[in-house]
């Protein structure tokens, strides 16, 4: 019974198998099977950041703003 089933499982038997990469010579260890699928692109949709437009500083802001780390008004 035994010598049947390994008869029968034989035909299964892989060990011997050379994988191959059908996709590039630069694969040398190729340890599993590759696939390439074609799938149609995947788009995402760009957010648009806005850019906070600041207004002109009148010259006397600007002199305050050097200053501002006081803190003293």
């Amino acid at each position: 019974l035994k010598e049947e089933i390994d008869a029968l499982m034989e035909k299964y038997d892989k060990s011997n198998f050379d994988m191959v990469s059908f996709v590039s010579n630069k694969n040398e260890k190729v340890e599993m099977v590759q696939f390439v699928m074609k799938t149609e692109p995947i788009e995402t949709k760009e957010e648009l950041v806005e850019e906070e437009e600041e207004d002109e500083k009148t010259m006397w802001q600007r002199f305050l703003d050097l200053f501002s780390w006081l803190k003293f008004w």
